[in-house]
């Protein structure tokens, strides 16, 4: 079957479908729920701490009500490595849980690639942990915190509102700089010094001088 739609009453809606769906929603930590989900250590072992907080994963929702107390995995006596702390789908589980990914010892270590995979594993990063080399405590200072946050209805109309007034002032500078005449757009002097132009032609680009735009357009 070529075309499908969803959802609809009397007719079963599947996991992935919903995923699918529940995506255009977005993903990451959702704002001002909880402790957002905030990664941090402070000095009492080889663990990192994570806050309360909701996230969109893949189109599947996470809640915790509580802190969670994770453990970061022995150092290496010669090297550092960096590991992740991730909120990790497993739709054969059905579970989102939060996981530390240890990464590779290392002179310069780098993370670990974070697994995101369609319909299979996925992976949100949430911090980054450097482990340094022989240590049995993870520091505060040690965790970088990666956490995308779920865009809000307020960070949408300010988005737009910025783009607008980029879009006005761009438009009062471009009306205010140039005039067009015979298909070349002339930069108008600024005392006695005349800018490049800006060429508009059905044309490829042919001859000009140096820092020169030339616009190829449809008739």
């Amino acid at each position: 079957m070529a075309q499908t739609s969803f959802p609809f009453e009397n007719i079963d809606t599947s996991e992935t479908q919903f995923s699918q769906w529940a995506r255009n929603i977005g993903e990451g930590v959702k704002q001002s729920s909880g402790d957002e989900l905030v990664v941090y250590a402070d000095s009492t072992g080889m663990n990192v701490k994570v806050g309360t907080g909701q996230a969109m994963v893949r189109g599947h929702y996470y809640t915790s009500t509580a802190e969670e107390t994770l453990t970061v995995t022995a150092s290496d006596p010669t090297n550092p490595r960096k590991d992740n702390v991730v909120l990790e789908l497993d739709p054969s589980a059905n579970s989102i849980l939060l996981k530390v990914v240890a990464g590779t010892p290392a002179s310069s270590p780098s993370a670990p690639s974070v697994v995101q995979t369609d319909g299979g594993v996925y992976q949100i990063k949430l911090a980054e942990v450097l482990v340094s080399a022989g240590v049995t405590t993870i520091a505060a200072d040690k965790v970088t915190d990666t956490r995308t946050m779920l865009a809000t209805a307020a960070d949408l109309a300010g988005d737009l509102a910025t783009l607008e007034s980029t879009v006005s002032s761009l438009s009062s500078t471009v009306a205010t700089k140039v005039e067009k005449t015979n298909g070349t757009v002339t930069t108008a002097a600024t005392g006695s010094t005349v800018v490049r132009n800006i060429t508009l032609s059905t044309s490829d680009p042919s001859g000009g001088s140096d820092g020169e735009v030339w616009l190829k357009y449809t008739a």
